[in-house]
C-alpha cells in the first residue's frame, strides 16, 4: 500500500494526523511532502496548528494536525 494510501485510511479512522503519528504508527517519515503529494491528486487537505508542551523541556511547542476532506475519504472501503 502507498503512503499516501496509508494517511487516507488512518485519516478515515482517526482524528486526522501529525507527523509524530505519522512516523510511529505508519514508518512515514516526512508527512508534509505526501500530504502535498495528495493535494497533488486533487484532496483537499485542512491544516491546523495545535499547541502543547515539550514532555522532555516543558517549553511550550507546536505541531501540525492534517485532515483529508471527507468527500476524499467517502471512496476508501
Amino acid at each position: 500500500m502507498k503512503q499516501t494510501e496509508q494517511i487516507l485510511f488512518w485519516c478515515k479512522n482517526h482524528k486526522g494526523i501529525t507527523s509524530a503519528e505519522a512516523f510511529y504508527n505508519l514508518g512515514i517519515a516526512h508527512l508534509p511532502r505526501r500530504i502535498a503529494d495528495l493535494e497533488e491528486c486533487g484532496h483537499q487537505v485542512i491544516r491546523t496548528t495545535e499547541h502543547g508542551t515539550n514532555a522532555h523541556t516543558g517549553a511550550p511547542t507546536h505541531w501540525t494536525r492534517y485532515f483529508v476532506s471527507q468527500t476524499a475519504l467517502e471512496g476508501l472501503l
